[in-house]
């Protein structure tokens, strides 16, 4: 009876592993670039204000609280931060350099750093099974603002069509809401409007 018991409790950890494992895919070994996720859990301090996210000190994401993205980028050596606002990377910013490696996966934690004095955003490049536990407890999903895999190659965007109707609808009401406590402006919203518009109505 004993014997069983352990092999019921060992098939349910490897479920759950599996189904773990199903979550935050990890990037193909044939691929020729390197995937990178982001991952933002749940916080306190600062947790309603987007992080930006740099790669190369060029920005590819505003992450949102309990949001993750992810990001291709070409074999070598990058750097990646994460600071409040700001298009450009703000010099006392943390860094972590990474160098990727093609066909592998790298996941990089925002840690928040709170003071008397200031706030701040650390990146912590943490393994697999620490980002597993993070997306699970903390229940993050992919942030619809970072709806789109992102290559570093000479600045530019390599869209992919990830974010869905769903996603969109979310990202828009959000938008509104922001409008609404003048967190952002019409004409912003007017303008996600438009981009988000061909996705909800599916054309």
């Amino acid at each position: 009876m004993k014997k069983c018991f352990i092999l019921f409790v060992t098939a349910c950890l490897l479920s759950n592993f599996s189904l773990m494992s199903q979550e935050l895919p990890e990037n193909s070994s044939e691929s020729e670039v390197g995937l990178v996720y982001f991952l933002r859990g749940k916080g306190h301090a600062g947790s309603a204000t987007a992080f930006s996210v740099l790669i190369d000190e060029a920005r590819v994401c505003k992450l949102n609280n309990r949001r993750y993205s992810a990001h291709e980028v070409n074999p070598g050596i990058h750097t990646f931060k994460a600071q409040f606002g700001g298009k450009k990377g703000k010099k006392k910013a943390e860094i972590v350099e990474i160098e990727i490696v093609a066909g592998e996966t790298y996941y990089i934690q925002l840690v928040m750093q709170a003071s008397f004095w200031v706030n701040d955003v650390s990146p912590v490049e943490i393994t697999r099974s620490s980002a597993l536990r993070i997306y699970q407890e903390d229940k993050i999903k992919l942030d619809p603002n970072c709806g789109e895999v992102h290559s570093s190659v000479n600045n530019q965007e390599v869209k992919s069509p990830v974010m869905t109707r769903e996603q969109a609808i979310a990202k828009l009401k959000e938008a509104k809401d922001l409008v609404e406590i003048e967190m952002m402006t019409q004409e912003e919203y007017d303008k996600l409007k438009a981009e988000l518009a061909p996705i909800i109505m599916n054309k």
